[in-house]
């Protein structure tokens, strides 16, 4: 299928969120240092901080296609939905936050 998705958006405490639209709950962090951390309705990614501007969040569905040789490793795997998520830059806080969903 491909790019279901694609905004940019400004974090909120260096966080951008896929949630399910009943979702109640928010993840908690525990130390501050993951990429993401999630329930089962809810993924919370961590990100560029709020004040250096917008982050890229992308949805994509089936198979990731990015010209980011860079980009290699999910920071964050898990879900009903078999989800992914990856993130650029690659060792550097992200701008873009990648939601792969597959089945």
């Amino acid at each position: 299928m491909g790019l279901l998705a694609r905004a940019k958006v400004i974090p909120y405490n260096a966080q951008v969120e896929l949630s399910d639209l009943n979702a109640t709950d928010y993840p908690q962090w525990r130390t501050g240092h993951e990429a993401a951390v999630a329930l089962a309705d809810c993924v919370a990614v961590a990100t560029q901080g709020d004040e250096a501007g917008k982050v890229v969040v992308e949805i994509w569905y089936g198979e990731l296609q990015l010209d980011d040789p860079a980009i290699r490793e999910p920071v964050f795997e898990a879900g009903r939905y078999h989800l992914r998520v990856f993130t650029s830059p690659v060792g550097a806080p992200p701008a873009r936050v990648y939601f792969l969903l597959s089945s």
